[in-house]
């Protein structure tokens, strides 16, 4: 199986293809043990706040950073979330380069 959509995972069927909006609603599925603030789309429209904000939710989202306490249905979670926000930067880099 390939890396599912967060929100997919989560239950929801939406499809989110841009990194702040990825970032302003991980929120929302992140698991409970991630520890993730929330952070709004008008917050991420400076780059740097942005990039910040890519390399904490990284972070918080990491299956490794969990802890032991984590549940496989969070492990399950984060890894899509991890991989899902991975793609949503490749996809953003790759479409600045095109520009």
């Amino acid at each position: 199986m390939g890396a599912p959509s967060a929100l997919a995972a989560a239950g929801q069927d939406v499809e989110v293809s841009s990194e702040p909006a990825l970032l302003a609603s991980l929120h929302e599925i992140a698991p409970k043990c991630c520890r993730w603030e929330p952070r709004t789309l008008g917050a991420l429209i400076d780059e740097a706040a942005l990039k910040d904000a890519y390399k904490l939710s990284l972070i918080a989202v990491h299956p490794d950073k969990l802890g032991g306490d984590a549940t496989a249905e969070a492990l399950e979670l984060a890894t899509a979330a991890f991989q899902t926000l991975a793609e949503a930067h490749a996809r953003d880099l790759q479409a600045a380069q095109v520009s």
